[in-house]
C-alpha cells in the first residue's frame, strides 16, 4: 500500500494530495481507494456523472485505469488552502480499453485536466474532475480526428515539454486575492474594458472548453465581447476560491441562456447549466494567465445538437442549481 501509517492527527491536505496522486500513478485501485472516505463522492464533470461511496468509485476507477493505462497523473501545479486543493495536469495517453462504453482502439488522447478536492479527517471527501473539453465525446467517437485537442500548459510549453517556470517575483496570496476579487466584480458587470483592466497586456487565456488559446488584449477583447454577449445573464459569482501564492482557483456554477452567437453557434435562447473552474496566475498585480473549464464533454453537442438532456451535476456541499 502507498498510504503512509496513520498518525494520531489527520494528514494535511497537501499530504493527502501527494499520497493519492502517487497511488494513482501506480494504477493500483485499492491503493487509491485507501485515500478516500467511505462516503466520498466524485463528480466526473466531463462525463456528467457522479460516483458516491466506494462501491461506485471502485468500478469507475477500475475502467478508468484500464482504459488509459499510460496515464501517470503527474501534477503540473498544486494549490492548497485549508481543506481544499486544486491539481492541474496534462498528459498524452492512449485509449486501449473500453472507456464509458466506448471500445478501445489505441487512439491518442490529450487530456488537459483540473481536479478539485475537499479533504476531511485525512481522506478525500469530494472530488470534482474536468479532464476533457467540449469535443471530448467526439474525439472518443467515430469522428474524433477532426476535432482539435485542448491547448497545452502555458508559458511556452508544448505537449512534449515541461512547464516553463516564471522567473518574476512571486505574488503574495493577499495580492492574488485582491486581483481575483476585482476581476470577478468586473466580470459580473459584463463590461469588457473593466475586465481587461485586470489583465496584463500579454496575458493568455486558455479556454479548454472550446480548445482555444487567446493571447493578448486585442484577442481577449473580441473573445470577451463574444462571451458576454452570448451569455448576458451570467454573473460569475464565485462559489469557492482557493489562493496559493500567485495562483488562484475559482469554482462557479450558473444557469444561463444562449442569447447571441457563441463560437459560431447561432443563438436560440436555450438554457445552459455551466459547471466551471478557472485557474489563474497573477503577476505584477495583473492576470498573466487563465485556464477555463466551464462545460463538460457534452457541451458542444448540447450547443450544436440542441440536446439538453444530459446536464452537469450541481456543485457539492448541499447546493443545487
Amino acid at each position: 500500500m502507498s498510504i503512509p501509517e496513520v498518525s494520531a492527527e489527520p494528514l494535511s491536505t497537501r499530504a493527502v494530495i501527494d499520497g493519492i496522486f502517487a497511488a494513482a500513478a501506480t494504477g493500483v485501485l485499492e491503493d487509491v481507494l485507501a485515500w478516500w472516505a467511505d462516503d466520498g463522492v466524485l463528480d466526473d464533470v466531463t462525463l456528467t456523472r457522479a460516483f458516491s461511496g466506494k462501491d461506485e468509485l471502485r468500478p469507475y476507477l477500475d475502467w478508468y485505469f484500464k482504459a488509459l493505462p499510460d496515464l501517470d497523473f503527474t501534477p503540473a501545479r498544486v494549490l492548497v488552502e485549508g481543506p481544499y486543493a486544486a491539481v492541474e495536469w496534462a498528459e498524452i495517453c492512449h485509449q486501449t480499453g473500453t472507456f464509458d462504453g466506448v471500445p478501445g482502439d489505441g487512439r491518442e488522447l490529450r487530456l488537459r485536466a483540473l481536479d478539485l478536492f475537499e479533504i476531511r479527517a485525512g481522506l478525500v471527501q469530494h472530488e470534482s474532475s474536468w479532464y476533457g473539453d467540449s469535443w471530448f465525446r467526439r474525439r472518443l467517437g467515430s469522428i474524433a480526428s477532426d476535432r482539435p485537442p485542448p491547448p497545452p500548459l502555458p508559458r511556452g510549453s508544448s505537449w512534449a515539454e515541461a512547464v516553463v517556470p516564471d522567473e518574476r517575483p512571486a505574488t503574495t496570496s493577499a495580492e492574488t486575492r485582491r486581483v481575483i476579487d476585482g476581476l470577478f466584480a468586473a466580470a459580473a458587470t459584463g463590461v469588457t474594458e473593466d475586465v481587461l483592466g485586470w489583465w496584463a497586456d500579454d496575458g493568455i487565456l486558455d479556454d479548454v472548453s472550446i480548445a482555444q488559446r487567446i493571447a493578448g488584449k486585442t484577442a481577449l477583447r473580441s473573445y470577451l465581447d463574444m462571451y458576454y454577449g452570448a451569455f448576458p445573464d451570467l454573473d460569475f459569482k464565485p462559489r469557492l476560491l482557493i489562493v496559493d501564492g500567485p495562483w488562484a482557483l475559482v469554482e462557479w456554477a450558473e444557469v444561463c441562456h444562449l442569447s447571441a452567437p457563441f463560437d459560431g453557434i447561432p443563438a436560440d435562447g436555450r438554457e445552459l447549466r455551466l459547471r466551471a473552474v478557472d485557474l489563474f496566475e497573477v503577476r505584477d498585480g495583473l492576470v498573466a494567465h487563465e485556464s477555463g473549464w466551464y462545460g463538460d464533454g457534452y457541451l458542444r453537442d448540447r450547443l450544436e445538437l440542441a440536446d439538453p438532456s444530459i446536464l452537469p451535476m450541481p456543485i457539492p456541499r448541499g447546493r443545487s442549481w
